[in-house]
């Protein structure tokens, strides 16, 4: 808004909006002031008033970001702690896109519950509550539907933290599923970036069949929200119309604990569909 903007505007506004200012600042109602006092100490309420609403603004455009989405670079690379390796480190590379976060470095943990499924979970897979809530939950195979095909996993939830990923080497990575077009859209206050992704697979040869030459497709709906720094990651091999219909229906709910960027070990994590 333009300073003479301000000016005008500061003529409109509602005297309740200024008394209660000054009371919320313990100042006096200036009744003994002389009007050049009292027009100088309004100037300084309006200025105060619309400080606060300046910040409440701030606040409500979201206290996390997500800083970068981008195709990797052909040498980029992530080093995580893994203590099966020998060296107790891995390095991943050969990777094929890139979304980073910025903001707070806590947020407030959040459960989800399905609204709606395909079919159920299997419940070795998840991880869910005493309420029926779950921070991940798996689907490995659909019924009547070979584990070996494209379908193996129809869908995946998962959740994650924008200060999980708050560091100079914090990333949420695909690595070997390459996405075509990415669209971004609104639900509610929630930032939703949706792609389908493709890997190539050369000719399988297993003991019992032989899998030919082949590409799968993945679909991804990734719900980030800007204000409570949650990161709602739904996925599978089904179709896109599946996927995106499980994470509409998704119940978010906040919870009382607290996550910290400190809280974890490695700040990069990959959500290709299959793997992990």
């Amino acid at each position: 808004m333009l300073s003479k903007e301000i000016l005008f505007a500061m003529n409109d506004v509602n005297e309740q909006y200024i008394e209660e200012t000054r009371r919320a600042l313990g100042m006096s109602d200036g009744t003994n002031a002389s009007g050049k006092t009292r027009k100088l100490s309004r100037i300084f309420l309006l200025a105060a008033l619309i400080s606060t609403l300046m910040i409440g603004t701030a606040y409500a455009a979201g206290l996390f970001t997500m800083k970068e989405r981008r195709p990797a670079a052909m040498d980029e690379s992530y080093t995580i702690h893994y203590a099966e390796a020998e060296s107790g480190e891995v390095t991943w590379s050969n990777l094929e896109y890139v979304f980073r976060f910025d903001g707070l470095d806590e947020c407030r943990a959040v459960r989800f519950k399905p609204g709606w499924l395909p079919f159920a979970p299997n419940p070795e897979f998840n991880m869910m509550d005493a309420d029926g809530y779950y921070q991940r939950m798996v689907s490995e195979g659909a019924p009547e539907v070979d584990a070996l095909s494209s379908n193996y996993q129809p869908y995946m939830v998962e959740v994650y933290y924008a200060p999980q990923f708050n560091t100079e080497d914090g990333a949420m990575l695909l690595m070997d599923q390459k996405p075509g077009e990415i669209t971004e859209e609104k639900w509610g206050e929630d930032t939703v970036i949706k792609f389908t992704a493709s890997r190539h697979f050369d000719e399988i040869v297993l003991p019992e069949r032989t899998i030919p030459e082949h590409t799968n497709c993945y679909y991804f709906v990734i719900r980030f929200s800007e204000t409570e720094g949650y990161i709602v990651v739904t996925s599978g091999t089904s179709d896109m119309e599946t996927v995106e219909h499980v994470a509409r229906e998704l119940d978010i709910q906040q919870t009382d604990e607290i996550v910290h960027t400190s809280d974890y070990e490695n700040h990069a994590v990959f959500i290709d569909v299959g793997q992990g």
